[in-house]
């Protein structure tokens, strides 16, 4: 809609505009009641009131994208991951101690040259 414009929902395998699609009217009726009028109501209630005062009768969700494309509502918060990595636990004291003397002194389990552990 944003690139093309309103013949952007042409319907491409037909060649012609959509069945379902809204009036430009109703739609730039929609829009004007909710900036003059209900401004300070949200989707749902709006929804609500211009079914039951106004007689127009769209989908909750047609009238939250209506709304959010011409920026009168902000979008909804995306969704944090389903898994977040944790920090690492710090190391406890003493094998703090043990991994910086280990990492001095030589390891026992190294043999003579030749031997199976010698790197």
């Amino acid at each position: 809609m944003d690139a093309e414009g309103y013949s952007g929902l042409v319907d491409r395998r037909k060649s012609q505009p959509s069945d379902k699609r809204v009036p430009v009217a109703k739609v730039e009726e929609v829009l004007r009641l909710y900036q003059e009028q209900y401004f300070d109501l949200n989707i749902r209630h709006f929804h609500e009131k211009i079914g039951e005062e106004h007689g127009i009768k769209l989908s909750y969700t047609w009238v939250q994208k209506a709304l959010q494309g011409a920026g009168l509502v902000a979008r909804g918060r995306k969704r944090a991951k389903h898994r977040r990595r944790r920090e690492r636990r710090p190391f406890p004291p003493l094998r703090r101690l043990f991994l910086s003397l280990k990492q001095t002194q030589e390891n026992p389990l190294r043999q003579a040259e030749g031997g199976p552990w010698v790197s």
